[in-house]
């Protein structure tokens, strides 16, 4: 059987629709194939000279790498179809590296936020909604919601042991308790009934006659 030639324009355009390793693979094959002079073999006793390649072989040779270069894109598509969106995947929360500076986090997102009794957000929250919200969004604990109920967890300290994110809690009124969260042994945040969330200063006199205990929760 005669060689038929492959047409260059039909093998140029062949040639580009591959990705590189396909077109080296080609490359090769070409190398070998088609350049390469024809052998003869023995089979059976009986010398055989194999024709060159063929456009008809060559057609099937691109059919079937073509073959591969599509479902080799099917599966990358399905895949990218398969994954979330990057908006759904879960996002870590940023640690803090001590409690003082996830406090002050806390108050600069809050700062003048106004007081409103049974608020939990900011378009108004009470003190011990504020010191909730603050231990379940910066240190990743949940806490009691009601000012009484917090001030029977954990363990009683006392003023000169306080550290940031001890409780401190105030008796106010005859039957009122006011709830903030120290920073450190001078300073608390708290949601306050006339200035909203704020930092204040345990030494203030209000608040040294009004100090009732503060209680370590973690």
């Amino acid at each position: 059987m005669g060689l038929v030639a492959l047409p260059s324009s039909f093998a140029s355009r062949a040639y580009h629709v591959f990705a590189n390793d396909e077109k080296r693979d080609l490359h090769h094959l070409w190398i070998s194939v088609i350049a390469r002079p024809a052998v003869s073999i023995q089979s059976r006793g009986v010398g055989v000279r194999p024709a060159r390649l063929t456009e008809v072989n060559m057609n099937s040779v691109i059919l079937s790498r073509a073959c591969r270069v599509v479902l080799g894109l099917g599966i990358l598509l399905v895949a990218a179809c398969a994954a979330p969106p990057k908006s759904a995947q879960a996002v870590h929360p940023v640690e803090t590296t001590t409690v003082e500076s996830a406090l002050y986090d806390q108050y600069q997102a809050w700062q003048g936020t106004a007081y409103r009794y049974g608020g939990m957000s900011k378009a108004g929250v009470d003190c011990s909604g504020f010191v909730y919200l603050t231990y379940r969004d910066q240190l990743g604990m949940q806490l009691p919601r009601t000012t009484l109920h917090q001030s029977r967890i954990g363990q009683a300290v006392s003023p000169q042991q306080l550290q940031a994110g001890d409780l401190v809690f105030f008796l106010t009124g005859p039957n009122t308790r006011h709830v903030g969260i120290a920073l450190d042994k001078h300073r608390f945040v708290h949601a306050s009934k006339s200035k909203g969330v704020v930092v204040s200063s345990l030494a203030n006199d209000y608040w040294q006659q009004t100090l009732w205990q503060a209680r370590r929760v973690y």
